[in-house]
């Protein structure tokens, strides 16, 4: 048994993706008989584990390698970290991006909850009843948080009342636009993604989750670190991209597009097939062997 150290990024600014994806990690690691602990980055004061993975922004994995123990990294803004391992799960990852570092790259390395993998996938049916609107855990008075109601507002406007859901937190103050619905998942969708025909998403976890059940897909990049993943599932026939102010029309092009949503789906299960924890689980696990 080793014991694993799994530190990330989390806070008000940050959203929820960091977390969710060492909670998949986590998840992959305990099962295979490893001693797992989560701890936000900025509460660590000592690094007591055989090995640390590191899913930060605000820090470069290589400023810690103090820690003792090798250091794998979580990373998909295309670093050249010196640490042992860098794993970068996004649609159209590439390893050079991260030279020199020994790399996982694209989606076959996604870290999502090991449970989607299990899932019963819902048909696509040939009727669209419900679309679900998100761009993640981002605060609600920000540009993304802006852009999901936008979105939401026209896709509203194009499909009619009442077959809409934005996603949005707690704190959020405003008004639902005319004919949308809400949903608060404060811990993130997961499994929620599979009771919706179509799904527009920023190009985060959401993204990932949304394309491993299967869900026809518009993807939004709200942030410059998602352009990679969207246009690379896109351009794996696995989702529809678009910008923000031209989303709701490629939704609507989905919903009258039998065919096309049943291609999406088909074409997104293969691009993320929910394993890629235990993948990352295995070659972490290893990295102590190697020492």
């Amino acid at each position: 048994m080793t014991s694993v150290g799994l530190i990330y990024d989390f806070g008000v600014s940050t959203g929820l993706g960091h977390r969710r994806r060492m909670e998949a990690l986590g998840a992959a690691l305990s099962e295979a008989g490893h001693e797992v602990t989560l701890q936000p980055i900025h509460e660590v004061q000592t690094f007591a584990w055989q090995l640390t993975v590191v899913d930060s922004y605000e820090r470069r994995a290589d400023d810690l390698l103090a820690a003792g123990g090798p250091i794998a990294a979580l990373d998909d803004l295309g670093r050249d970290l010196a640490v042992a391992l860098v794993v970068d799960p996004s649609p159209g990852a590439h390893p050079i991006r991260h030279y020199p570092a020994r790399v996982l790259a694209g989606p076959a390395y996604a870290l999502l909850d090991p449970a989607l993998a299990s899932l019963p996938v819902r048909p696509i049916g040939p009727t669209v009843e419900r679309v679900l609107v998100t761009t993640g855990a981002s605060p609600d008075d920000s540009a993304a948080g802006g852009a999901a109601r936008v979105m939401a507002e026209a896709v509203a406007a194009q499909l009619g009342p009442g077959r809409v859901t934005l996603v949005r937190g707690s704190r959020h103050a405003e008004d639902l636009p005319r004919g949308v619905s809400a949903l608060e998942a404060a811990d993130g969708l997961g499994p929620h993604l599979s009771d919706y025909d179509i799904v527009l998403t920023a190009g985060g976890v959401t993204l990932l989750e949304s394309l491993c059940l299967g869900r026809p897909t518009v993807a939004v990049a709200v942030a410059g670190n998602q352009q990679r993943a969207v246009e690379g599932a896109a351009s794996a026939g696995a989702c529809l991209a678009a910008p923000v102010e031209r989303a709701a029309e490629q939704a609507a092009r989905l919903a009258s597009d039998f065919s096309l949503r049943r291609r999406l789906s088909a074409s997104a299960r293969k691009l993320v097939d929910g394993r890629g924890a235990f993948r990352v689980a295995n070659a972490v696990a290893h990295l102590d062997r190697r020492r």
